[in-house]
């Protein structure tokens, strides 16, 4: 419990420790040009990074891909995806007891009925127009036995055949601040590699 504790105080406190000491900045200036008939003035504007970004994410790996809606909360170092992993489930059926009669074939193996799904947490540090990330989180999927009938075809997934897989997942990227647009690229080990693209509203 003790260790359960520092790991939760260093991971709140570890981003602002380390952006001070990098002086993590929250604005930024742009350049606004006006052209007049006998000159060109230029003007310095300075601008805030918002405090909130939000994103979908794609990506892909050898056997999968995956889809992610997420927010970064730049000035508390946060961020926070969930995240479903394709292709589709294995089976789908509407009946979740035993087939009702003698005269049925069990499927060999377990079946994926409810594919990977799960979340992220992860760390942000904001380097001027540049953000690194990492992190990682749980996803689940579930499976079941599967039997056919052979009178109908039919195929029965009984709910205490259901078994729940628990997969823990880590994640890194680096995502770049276009005014207001976010666009990055990611690395999570169970979704393979993916782009991000995102806004602050």
């Amino acid at each position: 419990m003790k260790y359960l504790y520092l790991l939760i105080v260093s991971f709140i406190t570890l981003p602002t420790v380390i952006a001070d000491i990098i002086d993590v900045p929250d604005d930024y200036y742009s350049i606004q040009v006006e052209k007049h008939s006998n000159s060109t003035i230029y003007k310095k504007n300075q601008l805030k990074y918002p405090d909130s970004y939000y994103y979908f994410n794609g990506s892909k790996n050898s056997s999968a891909f995956g889809l992610g809606l997420g927010i970064i909360a730049r000035r508390l170092f946060f961020g926070f995806e969930i995240a479903a992993i394709g292709p589709p489930p294995q089976e789908s059926s509407d009946y979740d007891y035993y087939v009702p009669h003698g005269d049925y074939y069990k499927i060999d193996g377990q079946r994926t009925i409810i594919n990977k799904n799960g979340f992220d947490i992860y760390l942000v540090l904001p380097i001027k127009k540049v953000m690194l990330y990492g992190g990682g989180g749980l996803y689940f999927q579930k499976t079941s036995d599967v039997y056919v009938s052979r009178v109908t075809g039919w195929h029965y997934i009984p709910r205490d055949t259901w078994k729940t897989h628990i997969y823990i997942s880590n994640l890194y990227g680096l995502i770049i601040c276009v005014d207001r647009a976010i666009i990055g690229l990611f690395k999570q080990d169970l979704r393979g590699v993916g782009v991000l693209c995102g806004y602050a509203f």
